[in-house]
């Protein structure tokens, strides 16, 4: 058995070409492959022996699925009729057989296949055999069928949130008399009805004020030599991407690792394709910044692999370089209701506001090769575009500096990068200040839900009621309220002010 894995195909290809050799192509009645025809295989010879053993371990957990699932499906009656050759019999020795296949015949094929299936053939019509065989295939194999419990709920009105629509198809509900006046009146109530409910429920706000809460917007800012990274991709290159909070002002290094100059008459220069955004090209790309007179004493970044990972940990914590990394926040991605639990998912991404200011460099780097008609940033365009967009006036930093300044003045001049952070400390305490920011802890409040790339999620609201437990730096803390009223403290986000906007509804919690 070979030590490292040299078979380029992932296990479940493996798997599958096991399966076919060991399973599959038999004719008659399939026996479980033991785990040393599995080592004997010569496909074995690619693959270590653990993953072996996670291969054997999922064929053995299909194999006792799929023969269980053979215990009950329909099977020709036991008669003297019954032999090799009889059509029943061979289709259903087929379905065992190629259950597994998990593909259906189309009765155009089905025919094909039993063309030469004489004995017993005129019993039932060819449609009758076919929907013996789509009957037989399915119940041999239950993952083919969708189960659904039928209900006598009728779908009403409600299903629009308009007034209007729901008042006309309300109609349909009302008797119909004939006298005027009385149809006249229950109309008029039916249209009070409606109009009552419709208020209770937008008491609740299912959309978010987007607009309305951008004047809570609190801009950056961050102790000297802070910065915010990124990995930028353009092509086959990829760079790391690091801007000061402060001062604006930016460095880029290559993450492919440089290859030897092959000497040829045009410069030619040669980068890997592989392993970009390895540990270990991060931390040589970091080093070359450094070089450059980056002084990184805090780095702020997304969940990117090589930005934390126990290698750069051990780079960080060197007491030659004692940079201390602290991840952005993150808040939960496409959250939906209980109802649609197929689409839920847990995970977290970026809070994109936390990442505003790498975001917006990558974006006006991408801006500046496309003005200029490139389309593929190399190393050395990279550079310039650099240096370009360092010398070049900043809107942000001059609107605060009260003049027009540019990232390298800022970056020279200590007192005017201090200066810069008093006008933002002093621009976010106005803000903060504004009516409506500040919310009481135990506050009920409604969570923004982010972008669904899909169009699945139909509200801009996080499904459920949150409540502010802790506020800390600019960013409250929600964690989300259960039905019963426990605090559920695995769905804790951190967000700033913009994404929250207080409930109406009464909650009562178990804080």
């Amino acid at each position: 058995m070979n030590d490292e894995k040299i078979y380029s195909e992932p296990a479940s290809k493996l798997l599958k070409k096991m399966e076919d050799k060991l399973y599959r192509t038999r004719k008659d009645k399939p026996d479980k492959a033991t785990f040393e025809q599995f080592q004997n295989d010569e496909l074995a010879n690619y693959i270590t022996y653990d993953e072996l053993v996670l291969i054997y371990q999922d064929y053995e957990s299909y194999y006792d699925e799929f023969m269980e699932s053979l215990k009950d499906i329909w099977t020709p009656d036991k008669t003297d009729k019954n032999k090799d050759d009889d059509f029943a019999y061979k289709l259903h020795e087929y379905v065992i057989n190629h259950a597994s296949d998990r593909r259906v015949l189309s009765k155009k094929d089905f025919k094909k296949l039993t063309r030469y299936w004489k004995e017993g053939r005129k019993e039932k019509t060819m449609d009758e055999w076919y929907d013996i065989y789509y009957r037989t295939l399915h119940e041999a194999l239950p993952g083919l069928t969708v189960n659904f419990v039928s209900d006598d709920k009728d779908i009403s009105y409600m299903v629009y949130r308009s007034p209007n629509k729901r008042k006309k198809l309300y109609k349909f509900g009302l008797p119909y008399t004939g006298d005027k006046s009385i149809d006249d009146d229950n109309a008029h109530l039916m249209d009070k009805y409606i109009d009552e409910q419709k208020e209770k429920e937008d008491y609740e706000p299912r959309s978010f004020p987007t607009r309305e809460n951008r004047k809570y917007y609190l801009h950056k800012w961050g102790k000297p030599n802070t910065y915010m990274i990124d990995i930028m991709f353009s092509g086959k290159f990829a760079y790391l991407v690091a801007i000061n909070i402060n001062t604006r002002y930016l460095y880029v290094s290559l993450l492919n690792k440089e290859l030897p100059f092959n000497g040829n008459a045009n410069q030619m220069k040669s980068v890997s394709n592989l392993s970009k955004r390895s540990s270990d090209n991060f931390i040589a790309a970091l080093k070359r910044l450094k070089d450059q007179g980056m002084v990184p004493d805090i780095l702020t970044g997304d969940g990117e692999g090589c930005f934390n990972s126990h290698l750069t940990q051990e780079y960080y914590n060197d007491p030659k370089n004692n940079i201390k990394f602290i991840p952005i926040e993150r808040m939960f991605k496409g959250v939906y209701p209980d109802f649609m639990d197929k689409e839920q998912n847990t995970g977290t991404q970026p809070l994109h506001s936390s990442l505003g200011i790498v975001d917006r460099v990558i974006r006006t780097l991408r801006d500046m090769a496309y003005n200029i008609e490139i389309g593929i940033i190399n190393p050395d365009k990279m550079n310039q575009l650099v240096e370009l967009y360092n010398n070049a006036p900043h809107k942000t930093l001059s609107i605060y500096a009260g003049e027009e300044v540019s990232p390298i003045m800022v970056h020279n001049d200590p007192e005017l990068e201090k200066f810069i952070v008093r006008r933002i400390c002093q621009e976010n305490y106005n803000v903060k200040q504004k009516f409506g920011y500040q919310l009481d802890i135990g506050s009920i409040v409604k969570v923004y839900n982010d972008t669904d790339k899909f169009q699945k999620r139909r509200s801009l609201i996080q499904p459920g009621n949150y409540m502010i437990t802790d506020y800390y730096n600019g960013l409250y803390t929600v964690d989300k309220v259960e039905d019963n009223g426990d605090i559920n403290y695995s769905m804790t986000q951190r967000l700033p002010r913009s994404r929250i906007t207080l409930s109406n509804e009464k909650v009562r919690s178990k804080i």
